[in-house]
């Protein structure tokens, strides 16, 4: 029976090209953002480690918004952005 579900709810192959292409564009349009508010290439994927790191320790009540989430939002700053990014780097 297990088999039979898997078989039925699997995505199909235009399906999971159709995802892969979705992620590729969130990404690509979120390192574009990224550029424009003066990080470097460096930066960015240190973001990216910081948050991935943030977000594997949170318990399963807590919530999390990304500082990518923030900074469109205007919410936060490049600043603290960049401030928070060397505390981590200097960790």
């Amino acid at each position: 029976m297990l088999a039979n579900f898997r078989k039925t709810f699997f995505p199909k192959p235009n399906e999971l090209q159709r995802a892969i292409e979705f992620v590729e564009h969130v990404q690509r349009a979120e390192t574009k953002f990224l550029i424009e508010q003066a990080l470097t290439k460096e930066e960015i994927d240190l973001l990216y480690d910081l948050e991935g790191h943030e977000t594997m320790r949170l318990r399963s009540f807590e919530s999390y918004v990304s500082r990518i989430s923030l900074l469109k939002d205007r919410t936060i700053t490049i600043d603290e952005v960049k401030k928070d990014l060397q505390i981590w780097r200097d960790a």
